[in-house]
Order: C-alpha cells, then sequence, then structure tokens
C-alpha cells in the first residue's frame, strides 16, 4: 500500500468510527466495531510516522476494549509508537501491560 491508501483508510476508519460512536457505550457490537476502527486507524497512522495520533488512537482502543487478545496487541503496537518517539518509560510501562494481559490470557487456555 501506499501512503495515499493509508490516508484514504485512515478516512474510512475515521467514518465507520464516526457512525458506530453514538451506540457505543450501549451496544457491545458497536463498541467491538470502534475498538477495531481505532487499532487499524492507529496501524495506519503508525506507518505514515503519525505517531501522536497514532497513540491517542491506541489508547481510544484501549478505553472501549475488554477482550484480552486484542488489549495485548494495542498494549504492544502503543509501546512500539512510545519507543519511536524515544518515550521509553511509557514504552515500558505498555510492555509490561502486554505481558501482564498476555500472562493472564494462556493461563486461561
Amino acid at each position: 500500500m501506499n501512503s495515499k491508501s493509508y490516508k484514504e483508510a485512515i478516512d474510512d476508519f475515521t467514518n465507520c468510527i464516526t457512525l458506530a460512536s453514538p451506540d457505543a457505550a450501549s451496544n457491545a457490537t458497536n463498541k467491538d466495531i470502534c475498538s477495531r476502527c481505532y487499532l487499524c486507524r492507529a496501524k495506519c497512522k503508525k506507518y505514515l510516522k503519525q505517531l501522536d495520533t497514532a497513540i491517542d488512537d491506541f489508547t481510544c482502543a484501549l478505553d472501549v476494549t475488554a477482550q484480552p487478545p486484542q488489549r495485548a496487541t494495542i498494549f504492544m503496537e502503543r509501546a512500539i509508537c512510545y519507543d519511536m518517539l524515544d518515550k521509553h518509560k511509557l514504552a515500558i510501562a505498555d510492555y509490561s501491560n502486554f505481558l501482564q494481559v498476555s500472562k493472564s490470557e494462556s493461563k486461561k487456555t
């Protein structure tokens, strides 16, 4: 994908978030859609090196995500962004959260 495609994807994910957000608080399906869209939009922004806004989107995804496997992914992705911005203490905190969520999820299987 080229940068134009990522920018178009960001626009599409933004539209999806806008449509799903009003019902996200009371509707589990919309909550999941919002979470996935925030995650995907954040990944696009990360690719485009829009790291601060990618971090914001990863944080929004965490705010609406309760599922441990997805939370682990979000913590890892956000930690990488923090590392790229030389915010190492924040990165370490997210890497630790990733390990904690991953460990608790592996105990369930």
